[in-house]
Parts: C-alpha cells; structure tokens; sequence
C-alpha cells in the first residue's frame, strides 16, 4: 500500500481506506483531517474505535490471517487471568463472540459499500485490496451492476482442508466471486482458490485467451496471477536525501569492518525470527573466530493485534538475543543488534540506511505473502555500487541475500540463496557461504535479481492488473444482471437479454390452483 499511495500516473486515482489512528481519529479533527486527505485524492473511512478492534484485531487477524497462511490451532494455550474470564464468557448464555466478530466485518464492508458508491463514476474500475474486504464485491455489485470489480490479494491462499475449517467459508468465497477479476501474487495461491472453489462451491473453471476463468452464476471471473514489485524512481529519490544519506555514513562508520547481516520482520512465529537468531547463534558456534567480525541487525516491527502471538514471540527473541550477545560478544559489543519499533516508525527511509550497508539480507519466514523488503535491497544495493561509490568510508560489496523457500519472492529472485528455515544447520552454512563468496559471484547474483526488479516494477504490476480488468466483458446489451437470494447469500448473476424474472404472486396463485 505504500507502494501504491507513491505511485505516479496520469489516470484519475481517488484512495479510499481507514485512518490508522490510535484510539481513532476524534470527530472534532476529522473534517480538518477530510480535508487535508482530499489534496492527495484519499478519501479518509472513520470507524468507531470499538467496531474497528471487532473488524481488525478479532476477525482479521484472529481468525483469517492465521487461515490465510495455513496455520489451524485446533488446541490453544489454557487462558489465565483477564483471558480465562473472557473465555469463561463465551460459553454464557447469549454470549457470540464469533458472530459478534462477523458482524462486525460486514458492518465495515457495508460503511466501504457506501462510500465508494459516493465517489463512483460511470466507467470507474474499483479495485479491492487485501483479506479485509473479501465481501465487499458482493454488496457493490448488487448496487453496481455495470461496475468492474477487482480484487487482490496480499496473502497466500490456504488449502482447501484450511479453508473449509471456516464457518463462513461460503459466505467469503461468494463475496469474492463477485468481484469480475481477482488477483494473487503466485499461482500457487490461485491453485488453492481454484481448489475451494471446486470442493466448497462445486464450481467449474476453464482456461481461455485472456487467462483462468471461474464460471459462477452465468459470469466469468477472470484470475490473474502477478507477482507485485518496487518502482525504482521511488526508492532512489528517498536514498538521495540528506537524512538519509546521513544514515547511512553513521552505519558506515560504526561496521566499518564488519561484515553486517540484516534483517527485518514483523514479531510474530510466522516470520521465523527465533529461527533466524538460532541459525546465527550455530554459525557463530561453527565459526567463533568470526564473532568479532559480524554482526546482525535485526528489526522487528510491533504488531499488538496479534496478541499472545506477539508477547510471545516478543519474549522469544529478546532471550536469544541476550544469549547470543552474552556467548559471542567481543569487549563488551553486541554481536546482535535488537530493535524493535512501531509499524509507522519503519517507512522507506528508516529503512534504507540498513538495506543500503548491508552485505546479506537475511529472511526465514515460515510462511509469508508478499514481502517487498528483497526488493528494495536489491535496489539500494544497485544504488551503493554505482557512481561515486569509491568515496564511501566502507567499500562497497554487492549485498547477497539468503531468503526462506516459504516467502512468495523467492519465486521470482532467483540471484538469492535458497534456504528451509527450519533446517538450522542449512541457513548456518548458507552464511558462511556468503561470508566466503567471490565478489564477482555476489555480482552476477545482485544482476540476476536486479533485471527482474527493474522491468517488473509497482507501475508494472498496476498497468497489468487494471488492464486485466479493464478488459473484462459486462455487456448490457446481450446479458441481463439480475440479483436473487437473501442477505449475504444474495448474489448477481448474468443471465440472457431476454430472461423475464417469475411473478412471484402468479406463481403462488397459480400454486394454490
């Protein structure tokens, strides 16, 4: 999303999501706040403070985002202290925390409903982002008959025995399938969909000229798979400013002569950082005369909403660290370097320093979606290598990055070291690999990787997307759209010019004949 709210283009654009507010933005500010939105073409959703955790904390991240990355916790840790009494009130009479929660994922698909039918114009494309909104095709398209509905999205799609554990698998399944194209960043994640589609809804798909098409209530929903990238325009104007600049000769001066790895995550299990930190911790065991030569900095990014998940983690990787700093450091100096900080804290120019100094990029996710940091290496080491590099204070090396097998990029960066996160001893030897790689090796790989992300940029992957949709087929002329069903079962389907609905009274009357 960062990526797109930077993209240039001559189309009209107009931006509409949530304001990520602690505590939300106060009703007194928003008209202010409207206001300023509306000179960058973003219009500002507000959420009630209280419907917003309902939506996000509970429903998103509690019960889809672990299904969406294949994670089934069919036993859960024994809740203690303010979460025993909340598991306690689950079981009350009355009590429905899950459809509480499901309540509140369509009441905000609904407030999104109205105000993109606001902002509509004839021939506009909408074009839906994220596991968020996966219902929100179904209530436009029954007010929008003629609108062209994308939806992409930026996690993996689970397996169908995944997926089918969802009380609402239909529901979200039909939500989708009301979008005309959707979109996934691997095949992969769209041969899973394909399955649910199957399995769940018994539907039939086929593969014609302009790609996958899911034949669903007399339409055709077009699926497109493109992996997203970075625009380089984007990154080199942020890496030429002073700030950051600054930035960089400070990391420069301080690992002068040490080899740096990097690496930053979100803190939660599925990113694999303890995996990470155990990984390091062997290689130094293997190698301890290198302990005064290298040092990983890792980032991690505070991610509250996922509750036990993140304190857990949290603790996790702050033990190791501590441990390996305590086994490994030299004259009082850390080998690990630990910081974590808020989501908001780590835009592109936080980052860049570090993805520019550093000599590997290390990710061992045990399950991911799209991670764009690979890519903005990839660039900011492009960058350090070029004119005037031979000024710096540290000599540029071409960065080389070790990247799990179970993150989508690794489909597409082939220049990278391969590795199984949960094989410790695999991603030990793959850092001393790097450690001993020829300089024009590290090279070869840094090119292979960068010709990928130069032609297959954000703008790239937009034009793709929206042209794919542009070009679905919604003719009035020989199809009539009509809705049927009841509440979220309610759904559109494309029917002949000439299909005339029943007269539901002359079909009772006649009934009762």
């Amino acid at each position: 999303h960062e990526a797109l709210l930077s993209l240039k283009t001559q189309l009209r654009v107009t931006r509409i999501g949530t304001v990520r507010f602690k505590g939300g933005v106060p009703l007194e500010s928003q008209d202010e706040l409207t206001s300023i939105l509306e000179q960058f073409n973003c219009v500002p959703i507000y959420i009630d403070p209280e419907l917003h955790h309902a939506f996000f904390s509970t429903f998103c991240k509690q019960t889809l985002w672990p299904v969406f990355h294949n994670l089934l916790e069919i036993y859960g840790p024994v809740p203690t202290g303010q979460a025993a009494r909340e598991a306690g009130n689950a079981f009350r009479e009355g009590s429905r925390p899950e459809q509480d929660a499901w309540s509140a994922y369509t009441s905000v698909q609904r407030i999104f409903k109205k105000t993109i039918i606001e902002m509509y114009h004839d021939g506009d494309l909408i074009w839906i982002h994220g596991f968020h909104l996966l219902l929100l095709p179904t209530f436009l398209s029954r007010q929008l008959h003629m609108a062209k509905i994308g939806l992409f999205l930026h996690t993996p799609f689970p397996s169908s025995e995944i997926f089918r554990t969802l009380s609402k698998r239909d529901d979200l399944l039909r939500g989708m399938l009301s979008a005309d194209q959707i979109g996934f960043h691997l095949y992969e994640y769209a041969r899973h969909f394909l399955t649910c589609c199957r399995r769940i809804l018994g539907l039939e798909w086929t593969h014609e000229r302009n790609g996958i098409n899911v034949h669903y209530g007399g339409r055709s929903v077009l699926i497109t798979c493109i992996h997203a990238g970075m625009d380089q325009e984007v990154l080199h104007s942020v890496l030429q400013t002073q700030d950051v600049q600054r930035d960089i000769n400070d990391l420069m001066r301080k690992t002068k002569d040490k080899t740096v790895f990097a690496g930053i995550d979100r803190m939660e299990r599925l990113k694999g950082v303890p995996l990470k930190l155990l990984a390091f911790e062997r290689f130094l065991e293997k190698n301890p005369t290198r302990a005064g030569n290298v040092v990983l900095y890792q980032i991690s990014l505070a991610v509250r909403e996922r509750g036990d998940d993140y304190s857990t983690t949290s603790a996790q990787v702050q033990a190791l660290v501590n441990r390996i700093n305590n086994k490994f450091g030299v004259n009082g100096e850390p080998v690990v370097i630990f910081d974590e900080v808020e989501e908001t804290h780590l835009q592109l120019k936080h980052r860049l320093a570090l993805l520019s100094v550093a000599d590997v990029l290390l990710v061992t996710t045990v399950r991911d979606g799209l991670n764009r940091w690979p890519f903005e290496f990839v660039l900011a080491q492009a960058a350090m290598g070029g004119e005037g590099s031979e000024y710096l204070i540290k000599p540029p090396v071409p960065g080389v990055m070790v990247l799990s097998e179970f993150t989508s990029c690794t489909r597409v960066l082939q220049g990278a070291l391969h590795i199984n996160p949960w094989c410790i001893d695999e991603v030990a030897e793959a850092l001393e690999d790097c450690m001993t790689m020829h300089p024009e090796e590290r090279q070869k790989r840094l090119d292979m990787d960068l010709e990928y992300v130069t032609v297959n940029t954000t703008a790239a992957w937009c034009r793709q997307c929206l042209q794919d949709l542009k070009g679905v087929k919604k003719d009035s002329n020989h199809l009539k759209y009509v809705h049927h069903g009841f509440g979220l079962g309610q759904r559109v389907s494309a029917m002949d010019a000439g299909f005339h609905a029943l007269d539901a009274g002359d079909v009772v009357k006649h009934f009762r004949n």
